[in-house]
C-alpha cells in the first residue's frame, strides 16, 4: 500500500475516532498499522479505539516499543494499571487453560519511577533451539520442530499438529506485493474500459455486430482477470497475458483496415459531408486505437517482464521459528505481536525472548513473554520470568502487581502439580 493510501487510514481513523464512531475508527487504524507496523501515530489513535483493556494495551505496548518517551501512551498505560482489571481468560483455542489474568501485561516505566540506585540486568533468558541448558528440559531446550501454534513437538512428516490439529503446511507468496502489480491491474481495467467504447463503435457506426461482441467479449474477460490479479491468482495472469495477446493482435489489425463509410454516400448523403466525417472519423479512430494499442502493450511488457514474480508460492511449514529481518528488540516485539494475532504463540514466545535478551531493563518484553508461556500451559516457566524481573527498573505500582501475578501463578503451578 501507497504511503498515500496508508495517511488516508489514518486520517479517516482519527477523524472517526472524534466523531465517536469507533467501530469504523477500529477497522481504518488497523488498516493503517498493517500497512505500516512502527506506524506510532496509528497504534496510539488505535488504543482509543479497540474495545477491551488487553487490546488497548498491546496497541499501547506498541507504541512505547516505537518510541519509549511517548508521554502519551505513558500516561495511559498508567490509568489502566490504576483500574482494577478482571481475571477472566481469553485462551488461545486448542491450547491447555490457563488464567489470563496471571499473566497480564504490565505497564512500562513511568518517567522518574526508576529505582534509586542503577538496576543490574537480568540474567539473559536463552532461545529455542538448544543454545543453552535450563532446569526445565522441555522443548524450549531442545532442537526439535515445535508446532507454531502451541509448542507441542511435530515430526517432519506431520502434515497437522497432533496436539492443537492446526495445519501445518501453508502457500505463501514468495514476495510481498508491490507497487508494480497495482498498477498492472488497474491497466487491464483501463483496457476493458477502452473495449467497451470501442465495442459501442463497432456496433452503432460499423454496424459490425460479430466486431463488437468479440470486443464486448474481451472487455468482460479483462473485468474477470482484474479481479484475479487484485487478489494474486495465478490463472488471472495467465489469463490476462493470453487475452493482451489477442488485444494488441486485434487493435494493430483495427489500425491497418481503413474504416468504410460508403453506405453513407450509397444511402444518399452529401458526398462533401461523406469525406469530411471519414477525416475526422478515421483520425478519432486511429487516435483511440493508438491509446489502445500503447496501453495493451504496456500491459503485456509488464505480464512477461515484471508482473511474474508477484504470483510466485512457496510451500512453508509452520514450525515455531524467528523471522530473518528481526534485529532490534522493537523487530522482535513486533514480530511477536503479530504471531500473537495469528494465534501463533510458541512463534511469538521466541520473539519475546530475543526481546528480553537485547532490551533487558524493559519489564514488558518480560511480562509479555510470561504471559505467552502461561498461555501454552508452561505455568513455571512464565514464574520463572516474573521472578528474574526483581533487579528491572519499574514503578513501584508495577512492582506490587508484578508480585500479585507471581502469587497467582504459584498457587496455579502448585494446584497443576496436584492434580497430577
Amino acid at each position: 500500500m501507497s504511503s498515500a493510501g496508508n495517511d488516508q487510514w489514518l486520517e479517516s481513523g482519527i477523524a472517526a475516532v472524534k466523531a465517536g464512531n469507533r467501530e469504523s475508527a477500529r477497522k481504518l487504524l488497523t488498516k493503517a498499522v498493517r500497512a505500516d507496523e512502527r506506524n506510532e501515530l496509528a497504534w496510539l489513535w488505535l488504543s482509543t479505539a479497540v474495545e477491551s483493556e488487553e487490546e488497548k494495551r498491546i496497541c499501547l505496548d506498541n507504541v512505547i516499543a516505537l518510541n519509549p518517551d511517548n508521554k502519551s501512551a505513558l500516561h495511559a498505560l498508567a490509568r489502566l494499571d490504576e483500574t482494577p482489571s478482571g481475571a477472566a481468560a481469553m485462551p488461545a483455542k486448542a491450547l491447555p487453560p490457563i488464567d489470563r489474568g496471571a499473566v497480564e501485561v504490565g505497564a512500562p516505566v513511568p518517567a522518574g519511577a526508576q529505582a534509586d540506585s542503577p538496576a543490574e540486568a537480568p540474567a539473559k533468558l536463552h532461545p529455542h533451539a538448544g543454545q543453552a541448558s535450563s532446569a526445565f528440559r522441555d522443548v524450549w531446550d531442545t532442537d526439535d520442530d515445535i508446532c507454531a501454534y502451541c509448542a507441542a513437538k511435530v515430526a517432519e512428516s506431520d502434515q497437522t499438529c497432533p496436539n492443537c490439529k492446526h495445519v501445518l503446511i501453508r502457500k505463501m507468496y514468495r514476495y510481498p506485493a508491490t507497487a508494480a502489480l497495482h498498477l498492472y491491474w488497474l491497466l487491464l481495467l483501463a483496457l476493458a474500459l477502452l473495449l467497451v467504447l470501442q465495442s459501442n463503435v463497432k456496433l452503432s457506426s460499423d454496424r459490425d455486430g460479430f466486431a463488437a461482441l468479440l470486443h464486448l467479449g474481451l472487455a468482460i474477460g479483462f473485468f474477470t482477470t482484474t479481479v484475479g490479479v487484485y487478489f494474486r491468482l495465478n490463472w488471472g495472469h495467465i489469463l490476462s497475458t493470453l487475452l493482451l495477446i489477442v488485444t494488441v493482435v486485434i487493435t494493430a489489425s483495427n489500425l491497418v483496415i481503413p474504416l468504410d463509410l460508403s453506405s453513407m454516400a450509397a444511402g444518399g448523403a452529401d458526398l462533401a459531408l461523406v469525406g469530411f466525417a471519414q477525416s475526422v472519423t478515421k483520425g478519432a479512430r486511429i487516435a483511440f486505437l493508438v491509446i489502445q494499442l500503447i496501453v495493451a502493450a504496456a500491459a503485456l511488457m509488464y505480464s512477461v517482464f515484471r508482473i511474474a514474480p508477484e504470483f510466485e508460492r512457496v510451500q512453508s511449514r509452520l514450525v515455531a521459528k524467528l523471522n530473518r529481518g528481526a534485529k532490534t528488540a522493537v523487530d522482535h516485539q513486533l514480530n511477536a505481536k503479530r504471531f500473537e494475532q495469528d494465534g501463533m504463540i510458541a512463534s511469538a514466545v521466541l520473539h519475546w525472548q530475543q526481546a528480553t535478551i537485547i532490551d533487558s531493563k524493559r519489564v514488558n518484553n518480560y511480562l509479555n513473554l510470561a504471559r505467552a508461556y502461561g498461555r501454552l500451559g508452561f505455568q513455571e516457566r512464565a514464574l520463572n520470568v516474573l521472578e528474574s524481573t526483581s533487579k528491572v527498573p519499574m514503578s513501584p505500582q508495577a512492582r506490587v502487581r508484578i508480585g500479585r501475578l507471581i502469587q497467582r501463578l504459584e498457587r496455579q503451578t502448585a494446584a497443576a502439580k496436584q492434580e497430577i
